[in-house]
């Protein structure tokens, strides 16, 4: 994610610009540096990344948004290792990490 305060003027504030810009940048900084993280290992194909760009209103909006995605991303991690079943989070009251948590300790994962 890349944050563009409103006093930035790059290429006119067009977000296809932006976008564009920082995708690519992005790509071509993974490729080059692949081998520096995973030594031994070639890339296999090339790399496509997408990009959108998104105006937040305030950064009230923008705090609670990341704060969502914080929450999402954890819980869609601890059920892709198993640790969780997908439907768990639904019992669970609004920012509540550590109920969740034992939830799904005490849930076993669906084989």
């Amino acid at each position: 994610m890349q944050l563009l305060l409103p006093c930035v003027h790059c290429a006119g504030r067009r977000a296809s610009k932006i976008t564009s810009t920082i995708t690519s940048c992005f790509t071509g900084n993974y490729v080059r540096l692949w081998p520096e993280f995973l030594p031994g290992t070639p890339l296999r194909c090339t790399p496509v990344f997408d990009g959108r760009a998104v105006c937040y209103p305030s950064l009230r909006v923008l705090r609670d948004y990341l704060a969502w995605r914080q929450a999402d991303t954890h819980i869609n991690n601890q059920v892709g290792a198993g640790i969780c079943e997908a439907g768990a989070w639904r019992h669970t009251p609004v920012n509540s990490t550590t109920s969740f948590n034992n939830m799904c300790n005490r849930t076993p994962a669906k084989a």
